[in-house]
């Protein structure tokens, strides 16, 4: 039966073209409308990096007069290195390539999960539109931070999973323990790749046991989380590194109240995951297909997590996502009336069906519509993206991204009075600008910096008494010598300084922030 319809051509050539599709537009996408300068972390990674390149690999800290010498896991060495040559030699430009790279990587990798998942004729184009979706609930993962190498690892690890249970080859296996190599030094969020296939293979046991009444596991697999932890062994700092995202388990060490994106999910900063959820709610009271208990497990213990700490949402989304598709292409195949020759397509799913098993069903090639629409939007998209590097490789990404530092969010203009003034002395700053503080004044010893796991909740809480001007501020003051302070100019401690004590004067003020000296 001759099938003339394109939605309904089944087409290697076809899915490789959306494929390249998804990622040129996203790249393009992040490269030119996302490429605001955010974030107040990514310039103590930047000059870390430098560091690491041209002096020696840290294991204290030598940024603070607070924290001075306190043991520091410098656990995301890998991305400070990437960070520091991009920056060194394209500027900002150079962060804005990696992160547009990274989030056109994860959005392909969400189209191939879900492509391997389809069974519907029409799937490749659910995958589009579910795969947007997905991106759309990413989003917060894409600052300039070492976070943005962790979810697109995440999405291979589900991948070559996925792709195993299906081909059952072994190579797909013997991919993951090597991917961790790198994903352990680049950032921590290697820890969430190890619970994941350690829930996968517990939900598995759990399930054969109650199927045949044994204990039966994927020895296969479980010999790759072995030596994925194994692997996760071979750092600069050891066993250090492996256990690092423990730290995080509770406030004890790291006061993770005193960090926002660790704050539970809410409509006013996780809006996105709380519409996929209502949504997910509504495929599986409509779903009559049983879950399978691994399904389950994962989706239960990401989802309370990302509840926990709405900074997981993009996890949770990434794990549910593909079970929420499958949902869907259950309901359409449910909405839809049977036709043997449109119902399901071996090709698409990469599984023979009962519909057309033993048949072969030769691709129907693109009518001349179609036909053009590719020839014109893939060479488009390819020498667009193409272009965009080049202009960043050359030296002139700034010609086209028009990136630059905002003064509305950095204190710019009082950062460059402390440079001109070399004031001497202890410094006391606000959280945020430690970061730039730390790379644009070297030599400056800051009071805080958003590295909160070195702080610990002691400096924590008498950075906040400070700031907030609470009993006892004046006391920290003086325990560590303070003689001039950079704070933002709405906070208690830049508002009334001043006023308070006469023994500060007011310096210089830019548009966000306040000096004060002593005298």
């Amino acid at each position: 039966m001759q099938v003339n319809n394109p939605i309904f051509c089944v087409n290697h050539r076809q899915e490789v073209a959306w494929a390249v599709i998804l990622f040129a537009a996203a790249f393009l996408f992040y490269a030119l409308f996302q490429n605001d300068i955010q974030g107040y972390d990514i310039w103590w990674h930047i000059e870390t990096g430098r560091l690491i390149l041209n002096d020696h690999f840290p294991k204290s800290d030598i940024y603070s007069h607070t924290a001075y010498g306190r043991p520091w896991v410098l656990h995301e060495w890998g991305s400070e290195i990437i960070f520091y040559l991009l920056y060194s030699r394209f500027g900002f430009s150079g962060l804005i390539w990696i992160k547009s790279m990274t989030a056109a990587s994860a959005a392909l990798l969400m189209f191939l999960i879900l492509k391997m998942r389809s069974r519907l004729i029409v799937g490749r184009n659910l995958c589009l539109l579910v795969t947007v979706f997905a991106l759309i609930g990413f989003h917060k993962t894409w600052g300039f931070r070492p976070q943005i190498f962790s979810l697109p690892f995440f999405l291979l690890l589900i991948y070559l999973i996925g792709r195993w249970e299906q081909e059952k080859r072994s190579a797909l296996l013997v991919a993951i323990p090597l991917m961790f190599v790198v994903w352990v030094n680049l950032h921590g969020g290697y820890f969430i790749g190890l619970i994941y296939i350690g829930i996968h293979i517990a939900g598995k046991v759990v399930g054969r046991r109650f199927d045949s009444g044994k204990f039966r596991f994927d020895k296969k697999l479980v010999l790759v989380f072995f030596s994925s932890i194994l692997m996760c062994l071979v750092n600069p700092n050891g066993v250090a590194s492996l256990l690092y995202p423990l730290a995080y388990r509770s406030n004890a060490q790291i006061p993770l109240n005193f960090i926002a994106e660790w704050y539970p999910a809410s409509m006013s900063n996780s809006q996105y995951y709380f519409v996929f959820i209502l949504m997910l709610i509504a495929v599986l009271y409509f779903s009559r297909r049983a879950s399978s208990l691994p399904e389950i497990m994962l989706l239960v213990f990401f989802n309370y997590y990302a509840i926990k700490h709405h900074r997981l949402t993009a996890n949770a989304i990434a794990v549910s996502m593909p079970f929420f598709f499958d949902k869907i292409n259950e309901l359409y195949a449910r909405m839809v009336k049977p036709d043997r020759n449109l119902a399901l397509l071996s090709s698409d799913a990469g599984i023979p069906t009962e519909a057309t098993q033993g048949e072969e069903n030769s691709p129907e090639p693109l009518n001349r519509r179609y036909r053009y629409f590719y020839y014109l939007l893939v060479p488009t998209l390819v020498l667009s993206m193409v272009f965009v590097s080049a202009m960043i490789f050359a030296g002139k990404g700034k010609v086209i991204l028009k990136s630059e530092i905002k003064k509305l969010k950095y204190p710019l203009e009082n950062i460059a009075v402390l440079k001109k003034s070399g004031t001497p002395g202890n410094l006391f700053n606000q959280y945020r600008y430690g970061g730039l503080i730390i790379l644009q004044l070297p030599g400056k010893k800051v009071f805080i910096d958003g590295r909160i796991d070195v702080y610990g909740p002691d400096i924590a809480d008498e950075y906040d008494t400070v700031l907030e001007m609470k009993d006892g501020w004046q006391e920290i003051m003086k325990k560590y010598n303070i003689s001039h302070v950079l704070v933002d100019k709405m906070t208690p401690l830049g508002k009334f300084l001043g006023r308070i004590d006469h023994r500060w004067k007011l310096a210089a003020e830019d548009n966000i922030s306040v000096i004060y000296v002593k005298r």
